[in-house]
């Protein structure tokens, strides 16, 4: 592991995963880790299977893992480093930057943790209030009927300009056709982003 975060180029990074780590052992616990079992059972919430018709192929988390490890460098991964480590290495994720200290300080009085779900919160807050949506692995877990009732919310509470990124894990679902109306899609930016993304 120490050796493989070590190598300092992406060549280097990708000849070394390929010679040393990527064995006939390494697959097979890959395979075995994203087992849709080990998911259910260790990985996921409750419930996050319920609307997934699609099988889960380790396959396909693998291709997934080695398109970051020939895109990002893993010293620079804060992401990777934690899994492979439990330390974030030399880079740290930006929230715990302490150049970004200040910025937070000066935004604690506004922060606020809320713990409800995404739709009860939604629909809680006033129109057009915010600017910025980040939604990690939600629609997948939702209802056909459940994910049209949070993009209407989306849209209602959605500033003018405002940036929804989102992304699933285990399968993608088609937007509702009146949100493909109302939500400009950034299809070029998001696949050069899904190639840095480190996760």
């Amino acid at each position: 592991i120490s050796d493989f975060i070590a190598t300092k180029t992406l060549k280097e990074q990708q000849v070394f995963y390929k010679k040393k780590w990527n064995s006939r052992r390494w697959r097979l616990y890959f395979h075995l880790a994203s087992s849709r079992f080990m998911l259910q059972r260790f990985a996921r919430q409750r419930g996050s299977f319920t609307h997934v018709q699609a099988k889960i192929a380790a396959s396909d988390y693998l291709k997934r893992l080695e398109i970051k490890l020939n895109n990002v460098l893993l010293s620079s991964n804060y992401f990777l480093n934690y899994c492979l480590t439990g330390n974030y290495g030399k880079t740290l994720p930006p929230y715990l930057e302490e150049k970004n200290l200040t910025i937070y300080k000066k935004n604690l009085t506004s922060l606020s943790i809320v713990s409800k779900n995404a739709l009860a919160y939604l629909k809680s807050r006033p129109a057009n209030t915010i600017s910025k949506f980040n939604l990690s692995d939600i629609f997948e877990s939702l209802s056909s009927s459940e994910i049209e009732q949070l993009w209407g919310e989306i849209i209602r509470t959605a500033k003018k300009d405002a940036v929804v990124v989102f992304w699933d894990n285990l399968m993608t679902k088609p937007l509702p056709s009146y949100v493909s109306k109302k939500v400009k899609a950034e299809n070029q930016l998001a696949s050069e982003l899904y190639v840095k993304d480190r996760v």
